[in-house]
């Protein structure tokens, strides 16, 4: 099993369409897409975090 401690941060993406900018926020940060790529490989993965 991996364990991965840290905190989950926002990652505020921009895309400007006709003169406006618009952000849509993901879920990132490094200890959370270590989990979510180790899961998504197969790994059983636990996230410890606040």
């Amino acid at each position: 099993m991996i364990l991965s401690i840290g905190e989950i941060l926002a990652d505020m993406i921009g895309e400007k369409i006709d003169g406006v900018t618009t952000f849509k926020a993901f879920c990132g940060g490094a200890p959370f897409n270590l989990a979510v790529n180790a899961k998504q490989s197969g790994s059983k993965v636990g996230f410890v975090g606040r």
